[in-house]
């Protein structure tokens, strides 16, 4: 709720645009390599994976390259969870302050009152 009503048009004001990325094309056989053993394969891991999905090596690099941008947050969606951060710890410094508030002044005002005798 924080993030879509008051981060998201913060960022706007402030000039932050979210990064379109371009995706990686659809390829059942990559996508399964990426998943399941590495995300930066190795040259002889290429070689075959041109081989079987048909591509050269060049556009499977390219596709390699495409999928882990895919992977990376954008700045926007940093922004959002930052400004969070932000929010939560200034509410609870100034939760502190107004609990060592109250307690200083009211420590001050019991030991600087004079005592009464009692009568």
């Amino acid at each position: 709720m924080y993030s879509r009503c008051i981060a998201t048009p913060l960022a706007v004001y402030a000039g932050i645009k979210q990064r379109v990325h371009l995706k990686a094309e659809d390829n059942p056989i990559l996508e399964r390599y990426y998943i399941t053993h590495s995300r930066n394969p190795a040259q002889a891991d290429i070689d075959g994976l041109s081989k079987k999905s048909s591509l050269s090596e060049r556009q499977v690099l390219r596709w390699f390259r495409r999928r882990r941008s895919q992977d990376h947050p954008g700045i926007l969606k940093k922004f959002r969870e930052a400004s969070w951060r932000f929010v939560f710890y200034l509410l609870a410094f100034i939760g502190g302050l107004v609990a060592l508030y109250d307690v200083s002044s009211s420590y001050y005002w019991e030991s600087s009152r004079p005592s009464q005798p009692e009568s």
